[in-house]
C-alpha cells in the first residue's frame, strides 16, 4: 500500500493529473502496468493516480443500475417498490 502525503504541492498535483489523463488513453486493461511503468518506482504517485482511475469508472457507471434495484436486497426494498408503485397511479 502507498502512504499519501497529507500535502500536495501544484506541481506534483499537475504530474498526478497528467499521468491520470495519459492511462485514461489506454485500453484499460493496459492502464495499471502503465501507471506503474511511468511512476518510476514513486509508490505514492501510482496510488493517487489508481484512485482516481477507480473513482472514474465508479462515477461514469453509478446511474447504469436503477436505484431500485440497488436497493433490491436490502430491507428499503418494499418501501422503494411502494413508493414508487404509489407514484405511477
Amino acid at each position: 500500500m502507498f502512504k499519501r502525503s497529507s500535502t500536495m504541492t501544484a506541481e506534483r498535483w499537475q504530474g498526478v493529473e497528467r499521468l491520470f489523463h495519459q492511462a485514461l488513453e489506454r485500453p484499460i486493461n493496459e492502464q495499471a502496468a502503465f501507471v506503474h511503468e511511468s511512476s518510476a518506482g514513486d509508490e505514492a504517485l501510482s496510488g493517487e493516480v489508481q484512485s482516481l482511475l477507480r473513482e472514474h469508472y465508479l462515477a461514469s457507471t453509478f446511474l447504469e443500475v436503477p436505484l431500485v434495484q440497488r436497493f433490491a436486497s436490502r430491507r428499503a426494498a418494499p418501501f422503494v417498490t411502494l413508493r414508487t408503485s404509489r407514484i405511477r397511479r
